[in-house]
């Protein structure tokens, strides 16, 4: 899977592999479209690379870039359990052309891959992809609210089905299983299993399988003084993630305006010498995680690299910026107890001016 938010790279030999020759140029087609994988468009991209020197060895091209321009990340929630599309994703094919002696060759290196706004770390080398098991998360237990609602993506075979179940423990309240089909359409490949936590009654803990394997645990913690929000933001593999804040919420509004000095009449008749004009204003707030396991320092690393972040009420995604610019991990060992105070601010105006 090709991860766009980091370079992707292809290399490509000078060296028509047919013909054994030294190309004087090649041309990189490029496909990227959304839908069935055995349906692709006409050429979205051509870049072409010439070789006026007769190099041999091998070229590199970066392609991230180009699958940026059209692919997007799409919000997506249901009002119960259920996996749904996460439509993140887009298709993508490559193909060079060789040109011998100015005569266009047939195609080569013919691949295509499924994309999505991740990315690597920097210590993980070119070309990074996404954990073996499909799972796309980087942390294995959360914990969340009874009034939470989770998010945990997965990708599904193209040729297998796939069995995903939702138990919560110890009465089984909850219990939803489907078993996915298989799929080669851009927008089936990756699901997001939504967990409405309200629907576990006096459970404590709900488990999420993939094919009978535990993938990830939910522990319902209990806050009697505050209300939990969930924070939504891109994580590492382009897909929608939750963390759920517990403790309190403190709110602040910042007014800017623009002021004028009027001679319209005396203050004594309730007239403003000095008049505010475009009065608007941004609320930010700060809120804390409360007590985490140091294996969510992972997420809130994430967090912090996503270009994206929402405030998800059950019913509506309420943009977010993080004003938070740093963060300094903690540790058991050094910490004792894991809890973060963060700074966000709504990403719009208080007053509606668009």
């Amino acid at each position: 899977m090709i991860l766009t938010r980091s370079p992707y790279y292809l290399t490509i030999p000078w060296i028509d592999p047919v013909s054994e020759e030294v190309c004087t140029k090649y041309i990189l087609e490029i496909y990227i479209w959304d839908g069935l994988k055995s349906v692709p468009p006409s050429v979205t991209y051509e870049i072409e690379n010439k070789n006026p020197l007769l190099r041999t060895g091998n070229s590199k091209v970066n392609i991230s870039n180009y699958i940026n321009d059209i692919l997007n990340v799409s919000l997506e929630s249901d009002v119960t359990t259920n996996v749904i599309d996460s439509n993140s994703a887009v298709w993508v094919k490559t193909q060079v052309i060789y040109y011998i002696a100015d005569v266009a060759q047939t195609a080569q290196f013919v691949t295509t891959d499924l994309a999505v706004k991740g990315y690597g770390y920097g210590i993980e080398g070119e070309n990074t992809t996404i954990p073996a098991n499909d799972v796309l998360s980087s942390t294995t237990s959360s914990n969340i609210s009874i009034n939470s609602n989770f998010t945990l993506p997965i990708k599904v075979s193209e040729t297998l089905t796939t069995d995903v179940t939702v138990i919560s423990y110890p009465d089984n309240t909850l219990n939803y299983s489907v078993t996915l089909s298989a799929s080669t359409d851009s927008a089936e490949l990756i699901k997001n299993i939504f967990v409405k936590c309200s629907e576990i009654g006096n459970d404590t803990s709900i488990q999420i399988k993939k094919d009978t394997v535990l993938v990830s645990e939910l522990v319902i913690k209990e806050e009697l003084k505050y209300t939990p929000i969930d924070i939504y933001f891109i994580n590492k593999f382009g897909q929608l993630y939750c963390l759920t804040f517990f403790k309190k919420i403190i709110n602040n509004l910042s007014v800017n305006n623009e002021s004028f000095e009027s001679s319209i009449g005396q203050p004594i008749n309730g007239q403003h010498q000095f008049e505010n004009f475009n009065t608007n204003g941004k609320t930010d707030f700060k809120v804390e995680s409360g007590f985490l396991k140091e294996s969510n320092n992972e997420n809130f690393k994430q967090l912090f690299l996503s270009d994206k972040v929402w405030n998800f009420n059950g019913t509506t995604f309420i943009p977010l910026n993080l004003k938070s610019k740093s963060i300094e991990y903690k540790t058991k060992l050094n910490d004792k107890l894991v809890n973060y105070e963060l700074n966000f601010e709504y990403a719009f105006s208080e007053l509606n001016n668009i």
